[in-house]
């Protein structure tokens, strides 16, 4: 899983500061959060000339359009539109490279996916959007593996709330990006959080309930429908290498 690191978390040194010293830690990505602030681009400039590090570019605003040229001037890897605030139909141009993504706030279904089943990847905000160092809501666990589900080609990415624990639990769930800020700055250093994020298996304090996968979500097979046929489907449906025998209930056999 890459860690993109939100720079604008760090509060206390310049910008140029910041960015050297994710630099210098091998970060893999360089998250850049815009809340309908054009000049956000001369930041953007700004870092091209300090570094090649991809930059992860999410933009709450509720006109998209107005950023499109300052896209195709000042191109970047990732591109990621807040769908919440939007008042305009999202149609990106071509002519804007990077990948394309949107992003949903807890309450939002990834439903709405569907809109932009054209796009590379989801952003699912587990905690308010704009707020550094938030808790993360553990209901997003169900949403990484319904996207995960519908959209299996598609890549996930994750922010707000991600610490050592929280990143343990996604990258075990497959999500391809996860956004770091208060938690990577706060560290005694960069380097010993990157590793806490990405390399230590570290002691849980959230209980399996909380991201294990329910019976309804689970493969299954009803008593009625069990033939051997219907096992290897649901098997071979459900991608995990087993399936649940349940009762007209829904209620699993022992």
């Amino acid at each position: 899983m890459k860690i993109s690191a939100s720079i604008y978390s760090d509060k206390k040194r310049p910008l140029s500061e910041v960015i050297e010293d994710l630099v210098n830690h091998q970060v893999d990505l360089l998250h850049v959060d815009c809340n309908d602030d054009l000049s956000v681009f001369e930041d953007i400039k700004s870092i091209r000339k300090m570094c090649d590090l991809p930059i992860d570019l999410h933009i709450i605003t509720e006109q998209p359009s107005k950023y499109y040229q300052l896209l195709e001037e000042n191109p970047v890897e990732y591109v990621t539109f807040q769908y919440e605030d939007l008042k305009e139909e999202l149609v990106i141009p071509k002519t804007i490279t990077g990948k394309k993504g949107i992003a949903v706030i807890t309450p939002t279904s990834v439903d709405i996916f569907e809109e932009y089943n054209t796009f590379d990847f989801i952003l699912i905000m587990a905690t308010i959007p704009g707020q550094s160092g938030g808790k993360f809501d553990t209901i997003n666990f169900s949403k990484i593996r319904e996207f995960r589900n519908k959209y299996p080609g598609k890549s996930i990415h994750v922010d707000g709330g991600v610490n050592a624990e929280v990143s343990f639990i996604l990258r075990n769930m497959g999500v391809t990006s996860s956004v770091s800020g208060s938690y990577l700055f706060n560290a005694p250093s960069i380097g010993d959080a990157l590793m806490s994020l990405t390399k230590r298996d570290v002691e849980s304090h959230y209980s399996v309930s909380d991201f294990m996968i329910p019976i309804k979500e689970a493969p299954h097979v009803r008593m009625n429908d069990l033939t051997f046929a219907n096992v290897l489907k649901s098997i071979e449906s459900g991608k995990l290498g087993f399936t649940v025998i349940v009762d007209e209930n829904g209620n699993r056999k022992d």
